[in-house]
C-alpha cells in the first residue's frame, strides 16, 4: 500500500521510456490497477548475498481476481515460478528462474479480472550490492 510514509524511490513504477513509450502502451498502463498485495518477506529490497534471485512470499486479496491469471515477469528474462505457498488463500512465492543481473531490477505481478477486461500489477525492486 502506497501512503504519505512511503519510501518514494521504492513505488511500484512501469516504464514509459525506450521500447516501452508507444501511445497505445502507455494509454493501457493507465487503465490497470494497483494488484492488491502485501509483501511478506523480505523486509527490503536488497538482494542478500548468496540469495540471487530472491525469494518473494506475497499475500494477494484474490477477490475479483482470475488466480489462472497470475504472472509474475522478471526484467530481462521472462516469466517467474509464482507458486500457491499452501499456508493459506492468496498466499505465493515468487522467484526468478535464473540470478538477477544489473544493479536493480524488478517482479512485475499482473493478473486480470475474470473477464479478463480489468488488469491489476504490483512491481517488487531488486537492488543488488556487490
Amino acid at each position: 500500500m502506497i501512503s504519505v510514509g512511503s519510501n518514494r524511490f521504492s513505488l511500484p513504477r512501469f516504464p514509459v521510456a525506450g521500447a516501452y513509450a508507444d501511445l497505445r502502451g502507455f494509454q493501457s498502463k493507465l487503465q490497470m490497477k494497483a494488484l492488491p498485495v502485501s509483501v511478506l518477506t523480505p523486509a527490503g529490497t536488497i538482494v542478500p548475498p548468496g540469495l540471487n534471485p530472491p525469494l518473494l512470499k506475497v499475500r494477494i486479496d484474490m477477490r475479483g481476481i482470475n488466480p489462472l491469471s497470475l504472472k509474475c515477469y522478471v526484467a530481462g528474462q521472462g516469466e517467474a515460478r509464482v507458486k500457491a505457498a499452501g499456508e493459506g488463500e492468496g498466499l505465493f512465492e515468487i522467484q526468478a528462474q535464473s540470478p538477477l543481473r544489473g544493479r536493480r531490477s524488478k517482479y512485475t505481478i499482473t493478473a486480470s479480472d475474470p473477464s479478463g477486461s480489468r488488469w491489476y500489477w504490483y512491481s517488487q525492486l531488486w537492488v543488488l550490492v556487490e
